[in-house]
């Protein structure tokens, strides 16, 4: 029988994986991975539809020429270490080239998917909701309800809620990287190869889309365009009560456990406290913790965001490079509307459109103890550094305090400081936070 290539990308896993096992360590501590010669792969794309985004990119690469060794390497580095396919490529060695339809690849098998209140509907009527109940609750989600809510305000069970927000999540992990999304994005726009990739490794790197698309010299209106991607493909990502209860339901937590958690999170807790409030242990808050702020990790930054409300408002290609550039720097979308000189009505839809990608964020506490935790934190230690800044301490402190090195303290900042600031608009001068860190002024930018 003839295996596509997906089978096997998969077979070249499991005999990776199984020979590393007797592989002596290499002095550096890097695993030691030796691969069976495979002669040939299959270059037609089979199966793709239960394909993992990883699967998706390797199967890419060797398309693109890579080697079975590159496209392993490609894959795990998307699926296992959280990868865009742009950085995934680029360190296993393709070239631009290569690399560039390794992205568009992923990124156009990532649009098939569909938008979260078509799988909670779906999840929903599998489940035994009502026609009703369905509508109600594809309704809500497509308001900006997360799946929890919505599925519970529409009368499911616990149970049911369950299984609605595991569909939902299940299908946002395939979510294509926004830095790929941006890359593929700028080639449709005529960009190379080399400035795709240039784009995409500065969105790695923390900034907008926008921002991105304009340093690497492109023009308004392909910016614009990539902008528009990247928010498109932002629409469907996770909640992060839907991912904080997914996670809990993997940890072992009960369905009505993870309704506490999605709740909690609703209301404006970190997945952290949520997930500890709930009675569940140390270690299972920290991988809650890790899944939440992985999630957000797909959000459009907040100058995406207010840059393509703001072209919807029609504004010009001038005034949407000033807004974005302004809430960049730490200024309220409403404010750098205004200056920009949008209408006061342009200016309150800026606003609320940030207002409302912001709530798919992950909390800081989470940020900063999944940033914790990749730096070798303990769940003990995961914990304390999200309690500390829930209760308002800065990352650093809140790392320091619970007994991290400076190495680790100086890591966990880094992370913080890389991620997408949110305008707080609840002070007379604004000041850059992360979600739920308004009040903090360790977060100032």
């Amino acid at each position: 029988m003839k295996l596509s290539k997906v089978a096997l990308i998969g077979l070249l896993f499991v005999v990776a994986r199984v020979q590393a096992q007797d592989a002596l360590p290499a002095s550096n501590d890097t695993p030691v991975v030796q691969i069976n010669d495979i002669n040939s792969f299959d270059t037609t794309l089979d199966n793709t539809d239960n394909a993992t985004q990883g699967e998706v990119a390797a199967a890419a690469a060797v398309d693109a020429g890579a080697t079975e060794y590159q496209a392993a390497e490609i894959a795990d580095a998307i699926d296992n270490e959280g990868a865009s396919a742009a950085s995934a490529s680029i360190d296993a060695g393709l070239t631009n080239s290569q690399a560039a339809e390794v992205i568009t690849e992923v990124v156009t098998a990532s649009e098939d998917i569909p938008s979260q209140g078509e799988v909670a509907a779906d999840a929903a009527a599998d489940v035994g909701a009502t026609d009703a109940q369905v509508e109600e609750i594809k309704d809500a989600i497509d308001s900006g309800a997360s799946a929890a809510s919505a599925a519970l305000d529409a009368g499911l069970s616990d149970a049911q809620t369950a299984e609605v927000i595991d569909q939902v999540t299940t299908a946002s992990d395939e979510i294509a990287d926004p830095a790929d999304v941006a890359a593929a994005a700028a080639i449709e726009s005529g960009a190379s190869s080399s400035e795709a990739l240039e784009i995409a490794t500065a969105v790695d790197n923390g900034d907008s889309a926008a921002v991105a698309a304009t340093e690497a010299g492109l023009e308004p209106a392909a910016v614009a365009d990539i902008v528009s991607e990247v928010i498109d493909s932002a629409e469907k990502v996770s909640d992060p009560a839907d991912v904080a209860a997914a996670a809990a339901l993997d940890n072992g937590a009960t369905a009505s456990q993870a309704a506490d958690v999605a709740e909690s999170v609703d209301a404006g807790s970190s997945a952290a406290a949520a997930a500890a409030d709930a009675g569940l242990d140390t270690a299972a808050v920290a991988d809650i913790v890790d899944q939440v702020s992985s999630s957000s990790d797909n959000v459009a930054a907040p100058a995406d965001v207010a840059a393509a409300a703001a072209i919807d408002a029609g504004a010009s290609a001038e005034q949407v490079a000033d807004i974005m550039t302004a809430v960049d720097a730490g200024e309220s979308p409403s404010d750098a509307a205004a200056d920009a000189g949008l209408s006061s009505a342009a200016s309150a839809a800026v606003e609320a459109q940030v207002e409302d990608s912001a709530d798919n964020h992950a909390p800081a506490a989470d940020v900063a103890a999944a940033a914790a935790a990749d730096a070798g934190a303990s769940p003990e230690q995961v914990a304390d550094v999200a309690a500390s800044v829930d209760a308002g301490a800065s990352p650093s402190d809140a790392a320091a305090d619970a007994g991290l090195s400076s190495s680790a303290v100086a890591a966990v900042e880094d992370v913080v400081d890389k991620s997408p600031v949110l305008p707080c608009t609840t002070t007379p001068t604004p000041t850059a936070r992360l979600r739920g860190a308004c009040t903090s002024s360790s977060f100032a930018a």
